[in-house]
């Protein structure tokens, strides 16, 4: 999963993740997406003073690490309370953890986890849209 896990600040130098994430360089970001009902904000890390490449994609992976919240969950339909089930069983099984573990927002999206970009609002400048995808089969 290309979303698997986050970036190590340990490598952002030597891959050029430290860069900032747009020109000119700003210091937070708010992401939303059509498949989700949250927003992430994504505020840069101190050091640099502005949003580095490492900066969203790590916040982008912690957004969707969050567990769904009972009152979220319950204002599912029944059709995609059982989508988002099936995509909670598969994430189980295909990345080894233990069952118990809750329902997190990555599971929200379905299967669909594939980064495709994010793409500027028109109309405010620290909005952005997550473009996701559902990989390819083999």
């Amino acid at each position: 999963m290309l979303l698997k896990r986050a970036v190590d600040r340990n490598t952002e130098q030597t891959h050029g993740l430290d860069r900032p994430a747009t020109s000119p360089p700003r210091h937070m970001m708010l992401i939303e997406s059509s498949f989700l009902p949250w927003e992430f904000v994504i505020i840069a890390h101190q050091s640099t003073g502005y949003l580095s490449i490492a900066d969203v994609l790590n916040g982008i992976y912690k957004g969707l690490q969050e567990p769904i919240t009972e009152s979220e969950y319950g204002r599912l339909d029944r059709a995609r309370a059982k989508a988002v089930e099936a995509a909670y069983f598969r994430r189980i099984d295909q990345e080894s953890i233990r069952p118990g573990e809750p329902i997190r927002k990555i599971d929200w999206l379905e299967g669909r986890y594939v980064f495709e970009g994010l793409q500027q609002s028109s109309t405010d400048y620290n909005s952005w849209t997550l473009r996701l995808g559902w990989p390819r089969r083999r």
